[in-house]
């Protein structure tokens, strides 16, 4: 009965955790990964939408000659070699050096400017279209095909390596021992009542650290316990904080 007891409300806690770590994610939902849209029903739309832009803009400069309105120029460039395939993004680029080019030719009397700004935008376009393409390869890989070995011996990339490390070293020391506490099978309840603090309080710091270390459950958590080491206890003496409780 109490075995039973105990598994639910493992379950609840694991629900409450889950969603406070969902909400503190969603944010992710809405970052645009590089080449997004290659090869999507909304590239043929991104690309029109992006050259619509550039027109607009070359629009509004020609009538209002300013060189704040010529960098809004620079955001749909950017969008389109940051979101859509090769031949998309040559298609906006040539829109845009056409705009550049009919900028430079009617506005004789700025024509340094215009160079100046122009050439500082090419380069900026260029180094974009370069990080996003080859992000893009990147993250299509496998994780084990990121790494690369040297005489058989594997070495991975920072993006292999940092994923548990780093999290960890991002924890307070509090968090650190909810999550140790945690990773041993003690529920919410029992954390409480160790350290003294409320049960919800646990379950934030729970979920704060599933954020940090790119997990989603307490059974990744139970497998990474190992990793889940003591801080040193000579620089929680110097900070005042007790090594076993924190904070």
């Amino acid at each position: 009965m109490m075995a039973g007891k105990r598994i639910l409300r493992e379950a609840e806690e694991e629900g409450a955790v889950g969603r406070q770590s969902r909400r503190r994610l969603t944010y992710r939902r809405y970052l645009l990964r590089p080449c997004s849209l290659a090869r999507s029903p909304w590239e043929v739309r991104a690309a029109i939408v992006c050259c619509l832009s550039l027109g607009s803009i070359l629009i509004l400069e020609l009538e209002t000659p300013n060189d704040v309105v010529a960098a809004l120029g620079l955001l749909p460039l950017l969008a389109a070699l940051w979101l859509l395939s090769a031949r998309f993004a040559v298609i906006v680029a040539t829109i845009a050096a056409i705009c550049f080019a009919v900028s430079l030719f009617v506005e004789r009397q700025n024509q340094p400017t215009i160079l100046y700004f122009g050439s500082a935008a090419a380069v900026i376009a260029l180094t974009t279209r370069l990080y996003s393409t080859g992000l893009a390869e990147v993250l299509s890989q496998p994780p084990r095909a990121l790494g690369a070995s040297v005489a058989g011996v594997h070495l991975p990339l920072l993006a292999e390596t940092s994923l548990f490390d780093s999290g960890i070293a991002a924890l307070t020391p509090r968090e650190l021992v909810v999550a140790r506490l945690a990773a041993q099978g003690y529920t919410a309840l029992e954390v409480s009542q160790r350290l003294h603090i409320a049960e919800r309080t646990v379950e934030t710091h729970v979920a704060r650290v599933y954020t940090k270390l790119g997990i989603n459950s307490k059974g990744q958590l139970i497998r990474m316990s190992r990793r889940l080491s003591p801080a040193p206890v000579g620089s929680l003496m110097l900070s005042g904080a007790d090594p076993f409780l924190g904070p």
